[in-house]
C-alpha cells in the first residue's frame, strides 16, 4: 500500500519491518535481564508496552515519510512489542515444564494464524477507508484485545516472594553455549529476509498487489501446524534433532525456489 500511495520504493518500505524485528530482538536480552533482576517491573512492563504500541500506531498514521515510519512503526512499535512479549515468555517458561515445547508451539501457532487473516483484512480495509482511519482503528482494536489478557499474566511464583537475585552468567563458561550462539548468529543473518522482502519482491517482479498478502498468508498458514508439530517433537526428542529438521525444512526451499 505504501509503495503505491507514497513516493517510496519497496526496498525502503521493507526496511521498516527489518528495523522493527531487529530492535525487537536486540532489546530482548536487556529487558529479560531487567525483568529477572527486578521482578516488580513485570507488573508494568506489558501495560507500558500496550500503551507504547497504541501511541506508535496512531503516530504512524500522521507521517508520510520512510524516516517517520521507521521511527514509529519500526523503532517505537518494536519497543512496545518487546515489553509485552518478554513477561509473557517468562510466564510461559514458569508455568510449563513437561510439555513446554507444546505450549510454546501453540503460542507461535496463534501468532501465525493471525498472520493468515490480517494481510487480507488490512488490504481490504486500506483500500476502502484509507491509511489514517485504518491505523487509528487498529491501534484502538489491538489495545482493547490485549488489555484483558493482562489479568491472566501472572507468574507461577508470586512477585512478592522473589528475591530478585541477578541471573547467573555461568553459561558463558560452557563451549556448548558458544557453539549454539554461533549457529544462531549465522542463522539470524538470513532468517528474516524471506518474510521481510516477500511482499516487495512480488511487487518488483510485476505480480498484482494482492499477491503480497497471499504469499504472507501462505507463509503464516504453514507455520500454524509447523509450530505445534515442532513443539510436540521437541518435548520427545533432543533439541539438536528438532533444530536439524527445522533448518533443513527452511533452507531447502530457499535454495530451490527463491532464485
Amino acid at each position: 500500500y505504501y509503495t503505491t500511495h507514497l513516493p517510496v520504493t519497496p526496498g525502503a518500505v521493507a526496511t521498516i519491518g527489518a528495523l522493527q524485528m531487529g530492535i525487537l530482538y536486540l532489546l530482548m536480552p536487556p529487558v529479560f535481564f531487567l525483568l529477572s533482576r527486578y521482578p516488580i517491573t513485570r507488573r508494568v512492563s506489558a501495560p507500558l508496552g500496550i500503551l507504547i504500541n497504541a501511541v506508535s500506531i496512531i503516530a504512524s498514521a500522521f507521517v508520510s515519510s520512510v524516516a517517520g515510519l521507521m521511527a514509529t512503526q519500526g523503532a517505537l512499535y518494536a519497543a512496545g512489542c518487546c515489553l509485552i512479549f518478554c513477561p509473557v515468555s517468562l510466564a510461559m517458561d514458569e508455568w510449563f515444564e513437561a510439555r513446554k515445547g507444546f505450549a510454546y508451539g501453540i503460542m507461535w501457532a496463534g501468532k501465525s494464524f493471525t498472520g493468515v487473516v490480517m494481510p487480507f483484512f488490512f488490504d481490504g480495509v486500506l483500500h476502502r477507508f484509507g491509511l489514517r482511519p485504518t491505523l487509528i482503528a487498529w491501534a484502538i482494536a489491538s489495545t482493547l484485545m490485549l488489555a484483558p489478557t493482562l489479568f491472566f499474566l501472572e507468574p507461577r511464583v508470586p512477585i512478592q516472594q522473589r528475591h530478585g537475585a541477578p541471573p547467573s552468567l555461568a553459561f558463558l563458561k560452557y563451549p556448548s553455549f558458544w557453539m549454539i550462539q554461533v549457529g544462531i548468529i549465522v542463522q539470524a543473518l538470513g532468517y528474516l529476509m524471506p518474510t521481510t522482502y516477500l511482499a516487495s519482491y512480488a511487487t518488483d517482479i510485476g505480480l498484482p498487489s494482492i499477491t503480497g498478502p497471499i504469499l504472507l498468508a501462505l507463509f503464516s498458514m504453514s507455520s500454524v501446524p509447523g509450530g505445534i508439530i515442532h513443539g510436540i517433537v521437541g518435548d520427545k526428542v533432543s533439541a539438536t534433532k528438532v533444530i536439524l529438521l527445522s533448518s533443513l525444512g527452511s533452507a531447502l526451499p530457499i535454495f530451490l525456489f527463491w532464485g
